[in-house]
């Protein structure tokens, strides 16, 4: 089936996220807070420096039921726009820590994972070296080298699932190769439609970054809302007290503080399967929707949305359709 075809479906290889009805409710509600432009004022008196907290603290709360993030393990806390500069920046340390040591800096990564993470090692001369999500453990310690970094996602950015082996991948790594770090992506947390119960597995030691974005949440892409919690200080970071957008912290919180933690893709997610069903009578593949609202898969189908292990495809303009009441996305 080509690719136009699929498009007229509202499914695309990229994925985007999707700006939800009660995400457009409450910025059209925000806007509307009186005195709103008063957190702008007075900016020597300092007022604004501590106003992140509770974005932080509301997320901690928030996605409790499936991450326990411990605040006094992860006791370095930066707000950041999106998931992605907080990215950046961690490629950047890692890469500069590494050269001030004498080694190359090389990022792990599964096949087929989230594309910033290879694009961004990419732009610091930092070596991605990929590795089968099956079988991990020989490729595991074949590759891997003393104080390299492992960047990963949770739920699976490479199909839109949870990983039941993360727990088994992140022992291994703590057992074998105890010197690597995990830098874990929770971007996804949150966009479980699909109701399966999944804990996230923070306690390993080799867990030593949390990225976390709203940005699939709730479809507050723009916005930039998002953070990164450490074990250490995070020096380049630390500037972020004063260069945050306090219009998106609002925002992030008065969304999670409004909405259970994937209370908004569940009640979607009759969408999801009706898109699915037409999508897998249109290719003729057998594909799945994805425990991510946002997401199918399928062992076999179109090149274009080729993976590691298989086609994942974005439903995010068909879903936006659907839920607007106008159909399919023709």
């Amino acid at each position: 089936m080509h690719d136009d075809a699929l498009a007229s479906l509202g499914v695309i290889p990229t994925v985007y996220s999707l700006v939800y009805p009660e995400t457009r409710a409450a910025f059209d509600r925000l806007r509307t807070t009186p005195a709103l432009g008063d957190m702008y004022e007075r900016a020597w008196e300092k007022h604004q420096d501590p106003m992140h907290h509770e974005l932080l603290e509301t997320w901690r709360d928030w996605v409790k039921p499936v991450a326990d993030v411990d605040f006094a393990r992860f006791a370095h806390r930066y707000v950041s726009a999106g998931s992605s500069e907080a990215i950046r920046d961690a490629v950047a340390v890692h890469v500069a820590e590494a050269r001030q040591a004498g080694r190359e800096p090389v990022m792990h990564i599964f096949d087929g994972e989230y594309e910033g993470f290879p694009a961004f090692a990419a732009a610091y001369h930092c070596r991605v070296v990929r590795h089968p999500r099956i079988d991990f453990a020989a490729s595991l310690d074949e590759h891997v080298g003393p104080h390299d970094r492992f960047f990963i996602s949770a739920p699976s950015s490479i199909d839109g699932n949870v990983w039941d082996g993360l727990g088994p991948f992140l022992a291994h790594l703590a057992q074998r190769h105890p010197t690597v770090r995990v830098a874990l992506d929770l971007c996804y947390v949150g966009c479980i439609g699909s109701g399966r119960a999944y804990a996230v597995p923070l306690g390993s030691p080799s867990i030593d970054t949390l990225f976390f974005s709203l940005s699939k949440v709730f479809g507050v892409y723009y916005h930039r809302v998002g953070g990164v919690l450490c074990t250490a200080e995070r020096p380049s970071m630390y500037g972020n007290v004063w260069f945050k957008n306090l219009l998106s912290l609002r925002y992030g919180t008065a969304l999670m503080q409004s909405h259970g933690l994937d209370e908004i893709p569940q009640k979607y997610r009759p969408h999801q399967d009706a898109l699915v069903a037409e999508l897998a009578a249109a290719t003729g593949a057998a594909v799945t929707a994805s425990d991510v609202v946002l997401l199918a898969h399928s062992p076999t189908g179109p090149a274009a949305f080729a993976r590691a292990e298989g086609p994942r495809y974005c439903l995010t303009p068909g879903l936006d359709a659907r839920i607007k009441g106008q159909g399919a996305a023709r």
